[in-house]
């Protein structure tokens, strides 16, 4: 389990600021006395203060401020607390607006209470060169983070997907290789939507609300889903088998839809799951706890305008994944013998890529 650690800012109505005296403690909000009043910039005491993004309902703090600090990243603090109850780490919130040296405290600690423990960034471009603020980030340096999400991935899985772009995706891909150590590219947080985004099924579905009222009533009509959750296959057959982990925003493997938030954040449709999607997800949380997908490296077999192939290969398992959005047929030749891990078939030494089509080969799997 990984906690999402907003070390930035708080609510309004934390303890901490305490602007509506919900709480016995006084808050920064109340008075300068307050042991928390350190924490907050104020510009104007008590009604005006930096908050995230203006949004005046999410006060930021002051991180570089010693009891904050301390709070966050001390001995018996909030990082060192949680991990030692049992998180395997955080996933720290907006990233670019925390300083390195805090980073670095999180990150630290963490490790200390729990050597492997990880911290993951929400971080939406290229971590390995990001320029936040007009000050280039240490992120993937050693000290700050283990890993980010990886949103280059979704972007490039998304174009491919609906547009068939195959040259779009191999560039993120290599860039990934190329520019993020091994250990960083084996647990980047792969994701097809969060809750800043709209969901996955929306996106592909693409039918267009142009604002918040006709977000909250449109909705796809079934042959729109059912092309859609064909796309949403194909996505997920990518986001599970590159390099990363594969994380699942809950819901998409029941079918929700929704557009931006807050539509994206709707409580889970536990009365109307999609069952055949959440059959696909399962099997492919199978095929994922193979060490192949886990340990391997990745290797490009063949790549066309519209499809793409590659291998995932250890010292033992192997596994094949290709994916064809165009009209052409292909063969692929290698050495052995290959099962469809989705229908069973068995394959020795070629195999045909059907136009409009996607297959998972392995030789440890003969069927999900």
């Amino acid at each position: 389990m990984i906690l999402d650690g907003v070390f930035n800012h708080t609510g309004d109505d934390s303890r901490y600021f305490n602007k509506y005296g919900n709480y016995d403690e006084v808050g920064a909000y109340q008075s300068k006395d307050s042991k928390y009043y350190p924490w907050y910039n104020f510009k104007v005491f008590p009604d005006k203060y930096e908050s995230w993004w203006g949004v005046d309902v999410l006060p930021s703090v002051n991180e570089a401020c010693p009891s904050y600090e301390d709070f966050i990243t001390g001995e018996g603090g909030v990082v060192h607390h949680w991990i030692k109850k049992g998180a395997s780490g955080f996933r720290l919130d907006v990233a670019d607006e925390l300083p390195d040296e805090f980073i670095e405290k999180i990150r630290a600690i963490a490790h200390d209470a729990k050597e492997d423990s990880v911290i993951i960034g929400e971080v939406w471009e290229d971590a390995s060169n990001k320029i936040a603020y007009s000050k280039r980030r240490k992120y993937l340096q050693g000290k700050e983070l283990d890993s980010v999400m990886n949103y280059p991935l979704k972007d490039a899985i998304i174009k491919f997907v609906r547009s068939g772009d195959a040259d779009s995706l191999r560039e993120a891909i290599f860039m990934l290789q190329d520019n993020y150590p091994k250990c960083v590219l084996d647990s980047l947080m792969n994701i097809l939507d969060t809750h800043d985004t709209a969901r996955i099924l929306t996106v592909l579905g693409g039918v267009p609300a142009y604002n918040k009222d006709e977000m909250s009533r449109t909705f796809m009509s079934e042959e729109v889903k059912k092309s859609a959750k064909a796309k949403l296959q194909i996505a997920a057959v990518l986001q599970f088998t590159l390099p990363g982990i594969p994380c699942i925003f809950y819901g998409d493997e029941a079918g929700m839809e929704g557009y931006g938030d807050p539509f994206c954040r709707h409580t889970f449709t536990w009365d109307d799951i999609d069952a055949d999607l959440l059959e696909f997800y399962q099997k492919l949380g199978r095929l994922r706890a193979a060490s192949v997908f886990c340990e391997s490296e990745y290797h490009e077999l063949f790549a066309d305008k519209k499809c793409i192939v590659y291998e995932r290969k250890g010292s033992r398992e192997q596994a094949i994944v290709a994916v064809n959005l165009g009209t052409n047929v292909f063969d692929i030749k290698y050495k052995g013998r290959l099962y469809d891990c989705f229908s069973g078939a068995e394959y020795v030494d070629r195999f045909t890529i059907q136009a409009n089509s996607w297959t998972i080969l392995t030789n440890f799997m003969k069927k999900l």
